[in-house]
């Protein structure tokens, strides 16, 4: 399988089979990325849960929110590149993808 062109042409059809693979490596990969990222920021989901500071709980969250959108938007492309073939195969206009 060649993962450039399931990942970054929007042109071709892929089957179920391939559509799942694609789905099913992006969002290891970016749980992968945002793992990561957690650890070399530092953030911790468990090190905030203070009763007693609502607050740090609150900052710590909005400190993680910038990166999140950032990866949510490199993985964008790919997504819907995977999602325009499989409409591609049912016949459809891969404009379905943004319905």
């Amino acid at each position: 399988m060649d993962f450039k062109y399931l990942f970054f042409s929007f042109d071709g059809r892929i089957n179920r089979a391939k559509w799942w693979l694609g789905l099913l490596i992006l969002v290891i990969a970016q749980w992968v990325v945002m793992l990561i990222l957690g650890s070399v920021l530092g953030m911790s989901m468990t090190g905030s849960f203070d009763p007693n500071n609502p607050d740090a709980m609150a900052g710590q969250m909005m400190g993680m929110m910038i990166p999140m959108v950032v990866i949510g938007l490199l993985f964008l492309y790919p997504a819907l590149a995977v999602y325009t073939k499989r409409w591609h195969d049912r016949n459809k206009s891969g404009w379905w993808t943004l319905i």
